[in-house]
């Protein structure tokens, strides 16, 4: 049963009064709710007391303020930020860093201001004395690709390289000079801080670049144990020949300084690199399938040949050795190394239990290669040569009707050829450590080539050797019997050392 109301509720007055205060309290809620209902966003119209980038937008359309935020964004994007390392600085406006708004984003934001939430909350804030503005702000986007890009092109002005310790011989004494720690610009570290720093292209100031430590690739210890010269070896060259003496600069200037930790195998066209003219190589001769011919690089193979021999009279183990198609005229045959980018290379193996070290040097007709290294690591080395067999040349006679019968003319001159080998006997403490056949070589003999005059017309008249008819051949022997010479098949391209 429901309450029994008071006495005077039931009177007539009673009931009016109530009735009276009911209908004023629903007045009074309606007015209300039309009032908080003016205070809502009107359809498509930005909230009141609504800031972009500090700008009032409120009772705007979303074009309106796309106006507005447009030309804030547009000042922010030409704020210059001043990237700065090492005491020097270069400045770049926020667009030029890959900055760009997210005008979209901010006015959805806007927008929505006053539209999402429960009706009583809305209702809240729309009826609140003094409502605390809303100042939005735009946030940006990146193009990472454009901020690296400018970042890589500083790299090489921020870095201050690290420099290698290294060893030379003075007055007869080893000495070690230690190595310098470097640094580099830390490209990912920085691209993400200039981010953040400009995230508010209004606040951009100063960035400080994230800079790296960069060790050097050789330290003092790894030089440390170096007491003595274990090898050293030279050749000559003609330094008259300007173009090869350079290649032989160029080429010895990668050998020098090199570190051959133990068990590591060195490879001279890893280190050296390809013979290219923007390497600084010049044309020089070469041989190339039996011809001499002029190459980028010719004279490479000097240096090759000379650090060959550093190898074999240190006792490393030798992995890979061509020898050239004909004697050269800077080291014994047998002795030599022919090495051609991509397809012939020299290697050998530190087979010490220490690190290696080599000066190399070129200059005063000499190419000089040291290796540096411990006492410990000093054997003693004998290269004999065996087997040596020479191989006469053959005399290829060609008849020539274009000139006069008896009349002879030498297109090329004969060369011996040569079979050997050699054997490496390596001591240490004075016992054999090791007895090897350390290459056998075959040198092909260069046949002469003469023609001879069948023609009954004057002597005199001699064409040149383009022109000669290919008659049949007569094989006039240098002692006895001739042969037609036999050109190799497969190409064969190398350095032509000293020629």
């Amino acid at each position: 049963m429901f309450p029994r109301l008071p006495g005077w509720a039931r009177a007539p007055q009673g009931r009016r009064v109530i009735v009276g205060v009911s209908a004023t309290l629903f007045v009074l809620a309606g007015i209300g709710a039309g009032y908080v209902s003016l205070r809502f966003p009107r359809e498509g119209l930005i909230q009141r007391d609504v800031l972009l980038e500090g700008r009032p937008v409120g009772g705007l359309t979303r074009e309106a303020a796309r106006l507005v935020v447009e030309e804030e964004t547009t000042r922010a994007l030409a704020k210059e930020v001043r990237l700065a390392a090492h005491g020097q600085e270069w400045s770049f406006t926020c667009r030029q860093l890959g900055a760009s708004p997210q005008l979209e984003e901010v006015l959805g934001r806007a927008y929505r201001v006053g539209r999402t939430g429960s009706w009583f909350e809305r209702a809240r804030m729309a009826v609140a004395p003094h409502p605390q503005p809303r100042d939005l702000r735009t946030r940006y986007v990146f193009d990472e690709g454009a901020l690296t890009a400018i970042l890589k092109q500083l790299k090489d002005q921020v870095r201050t390289p690290c420099q290698d310790a290294y060893a030379e011989l003075r007055d007869g004494v080893i000495r070690v000079e230690p190595g310098k720690w470097g640094e580099s610009l830390d490209v990912d570290n920085s691209r993400q801080k200039v981010m953040e720093s400009i995230a508010n292209p209004r606040e951009a100031g100063k960035v400080d670049l994230v800079l790296k430590s960069e060790k050097p690739g050789i330290s003092y210890e790894d030089l440390k144990h170096l007491d003595c010269v274990l090898v050293e070896y030279a050749t000559t060259y003609n330094s008259s020949k300007v173009n090869r003496t350079h290649n032989l600069r160029v080429a010895g200037s990668f050998l020098d300084k090199v570190l051959l930790r133990a068990g590591v195998t060195f490879s001279y066209n890893d280190i050296v690199g390809p013979r290219l003219e923007c390497k600084g190589y010049r044309p020089a001769a070469i041989f190339a399938n039996g011809d001499v011919v002029d190459d980028i690089g010719g004279g490479v193979c000097q240096v090759a040949s000379t650090m060959y021999n550093v190898a074999l009279l240190a006792g490393l183990k030798i992995v890979q050795r061509r020898p050239h198609s004909r004697p050269v005229d800077y080291c014994p045959p047998g002795r030599d190394a022919t090495v051609y980018f991509g397809q012939t290379d020299l290697r050998f193996r530190n087979n010490t239990a220490l690190p290696l070290y080599f000066r190399t040097s070129v200059g005063s007709g000499r190419v000089r290669v040291m290796a540096l290294g411990n006492r410990s690591q000093r054997v003693q080395v004998e290269l004999t040569p065996v087997d040596r067999e020479v191989i006469p040349y053959k005399v290829v006679e060609l008849e020539d009707r274009s000139l006069s019968a008896g009349q002879r003319v030498e297109d090329e001159s004969g060369r011996d050829g040569l079979r050997l080998g050699y054997r490496r006997l390596i001591k240490q403490g004075g016992e054999t450590v090791v007895e090897e056949l350390i290459s056998r070589d075959y040198f092909k003999p260069q046949d002469r080539i003469v023609r001879v005059g069948v023609g009954a017309e004057p002597p005199g008249k001699v064409e040149p050797p383009a022109a000669a008819k290919a008659d049949p051949q007569k094989a006039s022997p240098r002692p006895s019997g001739t042969a037609p010479s036999v050109r190799p098949q497969s190409p064969r391209i190398e350095d032509l050392a000293g020629q």
